[in-house]
């Protein structure tokens, strides 16, 4: 498996003429186009094209052999490869990415900001609000995001998202099938089916649009 981690700049411009579009699929560019803010424009195609510079790279695939198709509750599968499973998770100034081999994977990436804890209750198991109410009101922001960031991994992985009885589920319960980490701006987790090893591998701007570039 492989995990991918893109920083990433807001647009300033729209990207519905974008070069790089010719790398994604044309439902994937008419939903980059539909989005009204470049900035989301970029997200939606930048994380196509993470999606696919990882998939080739661990696969040595090319890149112009990659389709994808989406089954129902919309998880995303390469056609190319049978058993492959991938994840993708963006929010402002990241995108995550993580790729199984075998097995089923999901990740979630959100910004550090103020917790709605109102919600607890609707979408937390009663453990993982044990979890977050006692910490120290400095980590509980934290464990928040913590939480929540692996119980959409989680359901990503299963392939239902959100729609479903999510305060039946216990994160807690399957912390040896989680990653999770912080840095000053985001939450990040990962869960994988089987025991994750890897550390992720950060991917900036700038090679991405050069390994597109030498495609030509």
């Amino acid at each position: 498996m492989a995990i991918y981690c893109l920083p990433i700049t807001p647009a300033q411009e729209a990207l519905t003429n974008h070069p790089l579009l010719q790398y994604v699929s044309a439902s994937r560019k008419e939903k980059v186009c539909a989005y009204h803010f470049p900035k989301d424009q970029k997200l939606s195609l930048y994380a196509a094209l993470l999606a696919r510079y990882g998939i080739s790279q661990q696969f040595q695939i090319p890149v112009k052999e990659l389709t994808f198709t989406c089954e129902t509750f919309h998880k995303p599968l390469c056609n190319a490869i049978s058993s492959c499973d991938f994840s993708l998770s963006h929010t402002d100034g990241m995108i995550l990415l993580g790729i199984a081999e075998t097995g089923t994977i999901g990740v979630d990436v959100e910004c550090k900001k103020n917790a709605p804890y109102e919600i607890m209750s609707s979408v937390f198991h009663k453990e993982e609000i044990s979890y977050i109410t006692s910490a120290t009101p400095e980590q509980q922001t934290a464990r928040f995001f913590e939480m929540w960031t692996k119980k959409e991994a989680y359901t990503k992985a299963i392939g239902t998202g959100l729609c479903t009885e999510v305060t039946d589920i216990n994160t807690l319960s399957l912390s040896t099938h989680f990653l999770s980490w912080q840095d000053t701006s985001y939450v990040y987790s990962v869960y994988y089916e089987q025991y994750i090893s890897e550390k992720p591998i950060t991917v900036s701007e700038e090679e991405l649009v050069e390994f597109y570039r030498k495609l030509g």
